[in-house]
Formats: C-alpha cells, structure tokens, sequence
C-alpha cells in the first residue's frame, strides 16, 4: 500500500490589513476633531543693553528708570534709581488707561532721551490688562501722529512715547 504524503502548504497567505487601516484613519479623523487650536501671542520685548564701554553721551543727572508696576487693584509709576514712587492709578477708575498714558507722555517730554520703559506685571494679572497697559506706554494718543519735544535746545521726534519696553516679573 501507497502512502499518500501529506502535502505542506509553503505558500504565504497574506495578513489582511484593511480593518486595522480602517481602524488608524477612523483614530486619525477623531484626534483631529478633538483637538483645541489655540492662538498664541507674541509681545515684543528689548532686553537692556549692558555695555562696559563708557558711552560719548552726556548723562542726566539721574536716570528716569520708569517702572510701571501692575497688580490687579492698580497701576503703581515709579521712577528714579531707589524706584520712588511717582503715582499711583486705582485699577477700578474710569479712564486709569488714558491717565497713564498722559503722565507718561508728560514723563517722556521732561526726558526726552530715555527710551526703555520697565513693565512689572503681577502674576495674578490677566494678559489683556498687560498688554493695554503696554499699549498706553507705548503709542501715542489717537489724533497725534509724532510727539515733538524741545529740550536743552535740541529739538527731538517721536513715532511712540517710549520706544522699547522690557517685562520683568513683579517681585
């Protein structure tokens, strides 16, 4: 009697991919929906130059050094080397913005040199309220295009009362 050899299948079947394909694009379509697109803001800072070369201009007797400190019940302007405090805005007030921005203004035409401005935010205080205070530092009111100051008989223009802010954390 023959014996029949069993035969042995060599060939290769093929792994059926098209459920866990179905599977990957169906997981893509929901990672994609469940996402949360955010928008990111971008505030233009200047770091101070520090120079050790002695500069060719003539210095002020003392720095303006204005510090415009927020917290979330008010705006605190100080100024001078010993941060002496110049004046203080109550948050809750009207028109506080455009308060600063005149005794900025009025600070600028008395030095007309200066060019950084220090904002010292609280870390309690809300984006948007930094950045109007930035905004009230930084441009002009409307209807002024450039701010012309003579001073020491020089005669000096601006495009914006302060030209350079830099964020410092409040202590």
């Amino acid at each position: 009697m023959l014996k029949r050899t069993k035969r042995i299948d060599t060939g290769h079947k093929r792994l059926n991919i098209i459920p866990i394909l179905d599977a990957v694009f169906i997981f893509i379509f929901f990672l994609l929906f469940s996402t949360q697109f955010l928008k990111i803001y971008v505030i233009e800072s200047d770091v101070p130059i520090i120079s050790e070369i002695p500069s060719t201009e003539v210095i002020e007797d003392e720095p303006l050094n204005l510090t415009v400190k927020i917290s979330r019940t008010q705006i605190v302007l100080t100024k001078g080397i010993d941060n002496n405090v110049y004046k203080t805005f109550s948050r809750g007030a009207r028109f506080y913005l455009s308060a600063v921005k005149n005794v900025v203004l009025e600070l600028k035409k008395q030095h007309p040199k200066e060019k950084f401005v220090i904002i010292s935010p609280e870390a309690n205080v809300k984006y948007d309220d930094v950045i109007k205070v930035i905004d009230a530092v930084k441009k002009l009111p409307k209807g002024m295009k450039i701010l012309s100051i003579e001073a020491l008989g020089k005669k000096y223009q601006f495009a914006k009362i302060f030209e350079q802010i830099v964020l410092v954390p409040s202590k």
